[in-house]
């Protein structure tokens, strides 16, 4: 989507401007290097300044927040800067999505707390586009994934739902992370055999095995990431 033209748009977007100015790369660096890496970082500029105007006129639809108040705002200024950091630091149009989303949720008036967004905005740096992919799909496919009580059974099932092709390793590994940041509960579910333990765990009836699922704070992070353009 191109950047809105409104003039006031603009001169919101016109913002990403000065948080890039204060990324060292984009001064020292370059100067020492000449202009081998200009041209790629010019271009993700661009990239992300499109994303920045595209989620200012959702902010000003949504919300009616004209860009004046957001140029006013400190805390919308400081996500602005975050965001534009990590944008210039990413190549895959998800991510920047994921980013410009992001900016879309904090200027919400209902949005959750500051540290809150400035936690989520790190994970969207920490995890790839894979492990968003993952997340997303556990929680579409709940129905049918809760049910299992393996990763084997998981891992085949999950395969069969999604377009996500990984292998075994890897996507242990990309749940771990997931479950290391409480957004997702590996819950009890057996390991894979290479990896299982000799230790057994004692579940009684009324407890029953805890399945794989996503946690509250995955689904308040997933509807963060969320584009909620009709």
């Amino acid at each position: 989507m191109k950047p809105p033209t409104d003039p006031k748009a603009e001169l919101a977007a016109a913002l990403v401007k000065g948080a890039v100015s204060t990324i060292p790369i984009a001064g020292g660096m370059i100067s020492e290097v000449g202009n081998l890496y200009l041209n790629p970082l010019e271009k993700r500029k661009q990239a992300w300044m499109n994303e920045v105007g595209r989620a200012i006129e959702e902010i000003r639809e949504r919300f009616s927040r004209l860009p004046e108040s957001l140029e006013d705002d400190e805390s919308f200024i400081s996500f602005l800067y975050q965001t534009t950091i990590l944008a210039l630091k990413n190549h895959q149009r998800e991510k920047l999505e994921a980013l410009s989303n992001a900016l879309v949720s904090a200027a919400d008036p209902k949005c959750v707390s500051e540290d809150l967004v400035f936690q989520f905005i790190r994970y969207i740096d920490e995890l790839s586009v894979t492990h968003l992919k993952i997340l997303a799909g556990i929680e579409k496919h709940a129905g049918q994934l809760t049910r299992l009580e393996n990763l084997d059974q998981v891992y085949s099932r999950f395969q069969s739902l999604t377009a996500i092709s990984l292998d075994r390793a890897m996507f242990r590994s990309f749940l771990q992370d997931l479950d290391a940041r409480f957004l997702i509960c590996i819950g009890d579910l057996e390991d894979f055999a290479e990896y299982a333990t000799k230790v057994e765990h004692i579940v009684t009836e009324q407890s029953g095995k805890r399945p794989l699922t996503v946690t509250e704070f995955g689904r308040t992070f997933l509807s963060f990431l969320n584009d909620k353009r009709p």
